[in-house]
């Protein structure tokens, strides 16, 4: 997660605002900056720039870097997306194989849990 954060922001995760493995549910330091837990709008984020330069951004795969919906990756410029929120995960749904499933997200819209494999290689 801070990788991703300096890769996505050029800056230190601190100032990124991921200054180490994030938590669910709000900030992991309360009122400290550089541990928000998600990007931070102190900063410049690489696919934002990207398209404003006319780039065409596209992500895909493991997202990490914020759970709530307003920290998905069409919040930072990304104009499609297809991602899984969280660090780790459950890749099946729960079809009696686990009771658990992983959220993804398509561009932004309401999590869903399903068999990733089913998701990556069925026609739409």
């Amino acid at each position: 997660m801070p990788t991703r954060a300096m890769l996505m922001t050029g800056n230190n995760n601190h100032v990124a605002g991921v200054g180490r493995q994030g938590v669910r549910n709000g900030r992991v330091t309360d009122g400290l900056n550089g541990y928000e837990g998600h990007l931070s709008d102190r900063v410049g984020i690489l696919p934002a720039l990207l398209q404003g330069s006319g780039y065409r951004t596209y992500m895909a795969g493991k997202w990490h870097l914020g759970y709530e919906k307003e920290y998905a990756p069409s919040h930072y410029g990304f104009e499609k997306s297809f991602n899984l929120s969280g660090g780790a995960g459950n890749h099946f749904d729960e079809t009696g194989i686990t009771k658990a499933g992983s959220d993804y997200y398509e561009h932004g819209d309401d999590p869903r849990p399903f068999f990733m494999f089913a998701a990556y290689t069925s026609p739409r």
